[in-house]
């Protein structure tokens, strides 16, 4: 028989979305599933969904909570998840039919500690990016899988879209009450790994809403990706250091996007500014040099160069498709 895999899915205030969701993981080719639906304090009628469709799938259990977080809520369920395996699914995205049979797949053929598939990005009112992907599949070492996440290639820092052994949680937990609590846990985890297989069919439905922490108002608490990618950049220095180039590569595209959020009023978040553009301009030369690193973060060293009013102009510019 196949093993039990654990299908994590904090649930906070989503009812719009829910139902697709749920429905995705019981309707999944893997059937030896449990599904653990943890509501975070919602204050419409998720709770009541949950409860509805445990009722009527034994492999479904809700866990009902006061509010926490999304960290909160994934650590309490990894504590009472029972699967050889976990995966995490965030309560407005949904999966492909075989995402669970695909990944488990991947697991068995590298004999891997974790798994990793692409995504499809859907945006909220419909609109879905095509993925037209031929099915590749490749197995990393932990070094070589960390290299492709830093520079933003193969694999993300996202929670979602992996298999997981559950064995890898030891030791290891989302930071509560933080934003950008993937970006902290993934690298951790890939470390404890012995190989990581990659897939690059895309299983996991990725919806992208107006209201979520990429698309919404700068505020201090974007700072923690500064600080998370400073305790990356020292983690990799310290274990990994033939791939210091790379971490450095990640840490200044962090500054870069957080930079790029703050508000152009010279009056506001002066010291975070401050603060942000001393490490751009620490780490940029070498980024400048680094025949691996994006070409975005090339574009942004520039663009830097003249100063962070150009920065912005230029940056402007080529995300709306003026600079090729």
């Amino acid at each position: 028989m196949k093993p039990m895999i654990s299908v994590i899915v904090p649930v906070f205030n989503v009812e719009k979305y829910i139902r697709t969701c749920i429905e995705s993981i019981a309707g999944q080719t893997y059937k030896n599933l449990e599904i653990i639906l943890v509501d975070d304090g919602s204050e419409d009628s998720c709770g009541q969904i949950c409860e509805e469709y445990a009722k009527k799938d034994r492999r479904i259990t809700v866990i009902h909570k006061s509010n926490g977080g999304l960290s909160d809520a994934r650590n309490t369920a990894i504590d009472r998840a029972g699967g050889e395996y976990i995966t995490f699914v965030d309560s407005d995205d949904s999966l492909e039919y075989d995402y669970i049979e695909y990944l488990y797949n991947l697991i068995e053929r590298y004999s891997a500690d974790i798994s990793v598939c692409n995504i499809n990005r859907i945006f909220e009112g419909g609109f879905r990016e095509e993925n037209i992907i031929s099915d590749i599949q490749s197995e990393y070492s932990p070094q070589e899988a960390l290299e492709q996440m830093l520079y933003q290639k193969l694999f993300d820092v996202s929670a979602c879209a992996k298999l997981y052994k559950a064995e890898l949680f030891a030791g290891i937990r989302y930071p509560k009450g933080k934003y950008y609590e993937d970006f902290a846990t993934t690298y951790l985890l890939f470390d404890k790994c012995a190989k990581i297989a990659y897939g690059a069919l895309p299983k996991y439905n990725y919806l992208i809403r107006e209201n979520s922490i990429t698309t919404s108002q700068f505020s201090q608490k974007r700072m923690e990706l500064i600080d998370i990618s400073q305790q990356m950049l020292d983690f990799i220095s310290a274990e990994y250091p033939d791939i210091r180039r790379a971490a450095i590569s990640r840490f200044i595209s962090a500054n870069f996007q957080i930079y790029l959020q703050t508000p152009r009023d010279k009056k506001l978040f002066v010291e975070e500014k401050a603060r942000i553009i001393d490490n751009i301009k620490k780490y940029r030369k070498t980024v400048l040099f680094d025949s691996k690193t994006r070409r975005k973060n090339k574009l942004a060293v520039i663009f830097s160069y003249g100063g962070m009013a150009l920065l912005r102009f230029g940056w402007d510019r080529f995300c709306s498709g003026k600079i090729a």
